[in-house]
């Protein structure tokens, strides 16, 4: 469980192709299942999921293209300070990173919770 960036050109459910050439994806692990539910519970319940439309949530996964990994990064900068509330700081300047590499290359993120 955890943030994926596509360094290749990459389509939803894509991850599993890629664990056999790790040159193709960069990785970044929940260090916790606390950690991975409580983002996961944050896209459920904070507006981020409808704002991007997407479906993160605990236990789930999905995939966001290059529209909307600018969605997510628009609702970051509108919504920074319920990110602070929620103590998510740090993996959400992660998913900011990991959203503008993903729109400079034309590939996308996938967040597994």
């Amino acid at each position: 469980m955890g943030i994926v960036l596509f360094l290749i050109k990459a389509d939803f459910w894509t991850y599993n192709t890629y664990l056999e050439n790790p040159k193709e994806i960069k990785v970044y692990k929940f260090k916790s299942l606390e950690e991975s539910l409580k983002v996961g519970n944050f896209f459920l319940n904070s507006g981020v999921n409808d704002y991007c439309k997407t479906l993160v949530a605990p236990y789930d996964v999905d995939f966001f293209n290059v529209e909307q990994c600018t969605l997510l990064k628009e609702w970051i900068k509108n919504n920074r300070q319920l990110i602070i509330e929620a103590e998510l700081v740090d993996i959400f300047e992660l998913i900011e990173e990991y959203c503008t590499e993903a729109i400079k290359l034309g590939t996308g993120i996938e967040i597994e919770c």
